[in-house]
């Protein structure tokens, strides 16, 4: 079990589980006092680990990380992610954006400062109105059409032709 990170909000440890999966945990008493948040940020997590037990997570965090694909969060048991409303994936290593079918009430999805190239797999979050795009490597400004919510697009830093 690697030790608790505490960054004023929450302490989460992480542990493995027998099958070789990341399972982030919480007290109980750190579930009560900040029921609607996780922060994961800085952990060198190279996935989304999975959540249990946090039914009210509305606020997931985790920046500066190495997390390459977002699918976990299709496999990660869809209760955990039915409330989320903002997720913050900036400065990581994701390619692709894709297994966000779990959250359908996302409405702030920040993946700055990854190597996304395409925008796309955004179909399954229309409520979406804020997505931060900005430092990757995307040409081609589409897929938005679904988007009707969508009230902030920052694509500054790409390479928009």
């Amino acid at each position: 079990m690697c030790p608790p990170s505490s960054n004023g909000t929450t302490s989460v440890y992480l542990q493995t589980t027998g099958n070789g999966h990341v399972q982030a945990i919480r007290s109980q008493k750190d579930r009560d006092k900040y029921p609607d948040r996780i922060n994961l940020d800085r952990r060198g997590l190279s996935h989304i680990p999975h959540i249990v037990n946090e039914s009210k997570l509305r606020l997931l965090s985790a920046q500066h990380n190495l997390v390459t694909s977002l699918d976990n969060f299709s496999t990660n048991g869809s209760a955990s992610f039915s409330k989320l409303v903002f997720l913050d994936l900036y400065d990581n290593q994701i390619e692709v954006i894709s297994g966000l079918d779990a959250l359908g009430n996302l409405r702030v999805l920040l993946l700055g400062k990854n190597r996304i190239k395409n925008i796309e797999g955004l179909k399954c979050v229309p409520r979406l109105e804020v997505l931060d795009l900005h430092g990757n490597q995307i040409s081609v400004i589409n897929n938005l059409g679904a988007l009707a919510d969508l009230k902030v697009l920052n694509l500054a830093g790409n390479q928009i032709r």
